[in-house]
């Protein structure tokens, strides 16, 4: 199965370590999102272009993404990591 490799998403992505991994895979636009802005400082200086990190709820980010989801009827796909 090709993967069409765009935009990627990490929620809760602490110190960014799936979101530079995610970079490194080939996606083009990576964004990682997590709520505390001590840990996204530190991941922040790391020098990777075209990678995001922003400040956020991952509650209500993963609520926002189903109901666009929705209202396109694309599919979605959400990997939840513990």
């Amino acid at each position: 199965m090709d993967i069409i490799r765009e935009n990627a998403l990490d929620i809760v992505c602490g110190g960014g370590i799936y979101t530079f991994t995610l970079k490194r895979l080939g996606f083009n636009c990576v964004t990682g999102i997590d709520s505390s802005s001590v840990i996204l400082k530190s991941a922040k200086t790391e020098n990777f272009k075209k990678i995001d990190f922003r400040i956020g709820d991952f509650l209500i980010i993963i609520f926002l993404i189903i109901c666009i989801s929705l209202f396109y009827q694309e599919r979605l796909f959400i990997i939840l990591r513990t």
